[in-house]
Parts: C-alpha cells; sequence; structure tokens
C-alpha cells in the first residue's frame, strides 16, 4: 500500500517525516488521524503535551482544566482586572 493513500497533499507534506519512519508508516498516521485524546490539564505539562499530540497528528484532543491564568501572565494580559479565562479557554486562542 503506498504510504500517502488516503491523504490530502497538505497531509502528506505536514506528515512526511511520518511516513517515511517504518515505525509509523501511512498505517500509523491514519490511526494517529482517527485517534481522540482527552487531555487533563493545560498547566506546565499538559500544554506541551496537547503541542506535541497536535503535532503528532491525533485527530481530536479534548482539554479539561478549570484552573486560571494567575501570576505575571494574568496580570500582564488582562491589567484591567478583567476575569482571566482558564487555562483551557486560553490553550484554545491563537498566539
Amino acid at each position: 500500500m503506498a504510504p500517502n493513500k488516503g491523504f490530502t497533499p497538505d497531509q502528506v507534506a505536514r506528515y512526511a517525516r511520518h511516513l517515511i519512519l517504518p515505525e509509523v508508516g501511512g498505517a500509523g498516521q491514519r490511526k494517529l488521524l482517527a485517534s481522540s485524546v482527552l487531555l487533563l490539564g493545560a498547566g506546565g505539562l499538559g500544554s506541551p503535551a496537547g503541542m506535541y499530540l497536535a503535532a503528532a497528528g491525533v485527530g481530536k484532543i479534548g482539554v479539561v482544566d478549570f484552573d486560571r491564568v494567575r501570576g505575571c501572565r494574568a496580570s500582564g494580559l488582562w491589567p484591567n482586572g478583567d476575569s482571566s479565562p482558564t487555562n483551557s479557554e486560553h490553550l484554545l486562542n491563537p498566539i
């Protein structure tokens, strides 16, 4: 089976390195694209984990974190005392 069967040209370009790895290949990448992950926590460990899961091509990533952005990040981003978002809400905003 060709490694790019069933992938769009954009997906082939994005996952080219995964597709040529014998440990992943086309079948493995299709499994990743069809998979779902629930990430519990979007703080110091969960945020980079979510980034790596997205880069690997996991199809759906859910995030659960009720903590609020706090500390120096909160005062710099919301100086007027506005309510800071939860970590998971903040994670959904593009940089």
